[in-house]
């Protein structure tokens, strides 16, 4: 997230004006999460051997920024998550949120192929003992009262883990994305499956998308 800290705000702003670099302006912010967008939809894409779960549909955002209705909604989400006491400056280059939260929370995923995997995963069978799921949430720093150790450059650090593992908590607050989806085995039969992808909101909505996927 481009932010900075109210500690290094005299130097960055000096830096800014020494080199023209476009103006950093501060926000006072009870939320360490500046933005939500409200995603209505997801689309899989292929990076690699990877599947990035990417938000799509995009109905709106509320923010830090916001005012009057929207600015009720973005406090009511923060609130929603605890994020209510993190209570410094922080700086945007440009004012520009480029770190978003996406809203709804989602409470599970679930992964599927319209092939047979193996004799324990027929067609349609959850695969989800078979993938790891790479994603960043704001969950566990704000959880932790905003414990210094869950970030990298002012960033909540990037895990991996069985998408078994992955907690409803661990799904909330998710920043930018979905995450990536890896699969851990392989097919008994190689070639094309088409993949689903299905997140289910803790609101009750339900996000699907399918991609056709080359086990080699």
């Amino acid at each position: 997230m481009k932010r900075f800290s109210s500690l290094i705000s005299a130097t960055l702003l000096a830096a800014a004006l020494l080199t023209g670099c476009d103006m950093v302006h501060y926000y006072f912010s009870s939320s360490y999460v500046l933005g939500y967008m409200e995603v209505g939809g997801i689309e899989l894409k292929q990076e690699g051997g990877a599947i990035a779960i990417l938000p799509d549909a995009v109905a709106g955002r509320v923010s830090v920024q916001s005012e009057g209705k929207e600015r009720e909604q973005y406090d009511a989400i923060c609130a929603e998550h605890g994020d209510v006491a993190y209570n410094r400056n922080v700086g945007l280059v440009s004012d520009i949120i480029t770190e978003w939260g996406l809203h709804p929370d989602i409470a599970s995923v679930t992964v599927t192929s319209d092939k047979d995997f193996d004799a324990a995963h027929p067609a349609g069978t959850p695969l989800n003992d078979c993938t790891e799921l790479t994603y960043c949430s704001a969950y566990d720093y704000v959880s932790s009262g905003y414990d210094q150790s869950f970030l990298t450059n002012d960033t909540p650090k990037e895990k991996t883990e069985p998408l078994t593992e992955v907690s409803a908590g661990e799904l909330s607050l998710m920043l930018e994305d979905y995450g990536r989806l890896t699969f851990t085995a392989s097919p008994e039969t190689k070639g094309a499956h088409r993949i689903s992808v299905t997140l289910n909101a803790a609101d009750g909505r339900r996000f699907s998308a399918s991609m056709d996927y080359e086990f080699n």
